[in-house]
């Protein structure tokens, strides 16, 4: 890859002057700058109790995957569902 930042100005100009296609087009940033208290953020460890990695059919991935990403989500903390997906 090139790291050409003019190049990816560039490309941001024209991507930000077509009309709006999705729906994330026509969202933007706050950028009042305001400041938050480190102390009123969660934790990594809070913020992993909150995920859940969801039941995936079987053969979307093969059973390695599976118990990959089973033993990942223990690890972190976070959830993994045992069910089939959907």
């Amino acid at each position: 890859g090139n790291n050409n930042y003019s190049l990816f100005k560039k490309y941001s100009e024209m991507i930000n002057s077509m009309s709006p296609i999705n729906i994330r087009d026509l969202l933007s940033f706050k950028t009042d700058n305001k400041k938050i208290n480190i102390n009123e953020i969660d934790s990594a460890q809070e913020i992993r109790k909150r995920l859940v990695a969801p039941g995936i059919s079987l053969g979307a991935l093969s059973p390695e995957a599976h118990e990959t990403l089973s033993i990942a989500m223990n690890r972190i903390g976070a959830k993994s569902d045992s069910g089939e997906g959907g």
